[in-house]
Parts: C-alpha cells; structure tokens; sequence
C-alpha cells in the first residue's frame, strides 16, 4: 500500500471519504551487466495513482503515478563514477541487502510532480509542449499595444 512507503507522509492528501486506500504496482528485474560482471542493474517500474492536495484549489484530487528507473549496484564512488549516464547508483556496503522496500520508495517520490495541481498532465508527459495551433497563446501586453496604437 502506498501509505506505508516511506518519505510519503507528508506528500500524500487525507483520504476522501469513500475513497479506497492507493495502490501502486510495482516491478523490478535484475539484469546482471556483461560488460562488468560484478555490477548489477536493477530496472524498476511503478504504476498506480495517489491523493494529493491540489496547490491551486487545495482539494484533493488522484494523481496518475507512472515512472522506470535503471539502478546500478555499487559499492563505491568509483564503481559509481564509471557508470554509463542513463544508470542511477544505488550505493550498497559489501554484505548489504537491497532493500526493495526503499527502491520503490524512491521511484514514488521521483513520479509525484514537485507542486501538485489537478488537471495537468503527469510529470514525465509535462516537457511535452503542444503542437502549434493546439493551445491559444496568452498575451497578456497586446490589448497594452491596443492603447498604444489608438492614442
């Protein structure tokens, strides 16, 4: 249950009465690296959707959670610096066991957006910009310019 996952706490709107406690599915595959036999890529996966207060009319409202990490295993800030650019590290002491728990966690808080607002698209579709002639430009100077030209 999403509410059990720590670092959500304060992030997560009360429950609307009525409403079913959020769930959120989750995948994780170990892929072991050819290239370097002793690092291993963990690839995470999250869908579901959350209560979140809304910024603008400070309601609740659901948020769509969607998000896919690729998590390299490391030991060391070496290991960690020789890592390919698309691969996050997750530091690990030799003997430590992956905690999955966290590794979710941390793929909910990355999938929630920074300032919740009801009615936007999810944050990985928000660097999406429209096509032109899809959305109206706001030009909040051109009746300024109006005046401008009538006097």
């Amino acid at each position: 249950m999403l509410r059990e996952l720590s670092g959500l706490a304060g992030r997560l709107a009360a429950l609307p009465a009525g409403e079913r406690p959020e769930e959120v599915r989750w995948w994780v595959r170990f892929v072991p690296m050819p290239e370097a036999a002793s690092t291993v890529v963990v690839e995470v996966a999250i869908e579901g959707a959350a209560w979140l207060i809304c910024q603008r009319s400070l309601k609740p409202y659901s948020q769509v959670l969607a998000g896919r990490s690729r998590v390299a295993l490391v030991a060391s800030d070496a290991a960690a610096a020789a890592l390919a650019p698309d691969l996050e590290p997750w530091h690990l002491a030799p003997g430590e066991m992956l905690d999955l728990r966290s590794l979710v966690s941390e793929e909910v808080l990355l999938a929630l957006p920074l300032v919740p607002r009801a009615g936007e698209p999810p944050p990985a579709a928000a660097g999406c910009r429209p096509a032109a002639g899809d959305a109206l430009t706001h030009r909040p100077f051109a009746v300024l310019a109006d005046i401008r030209h009538k006097v």
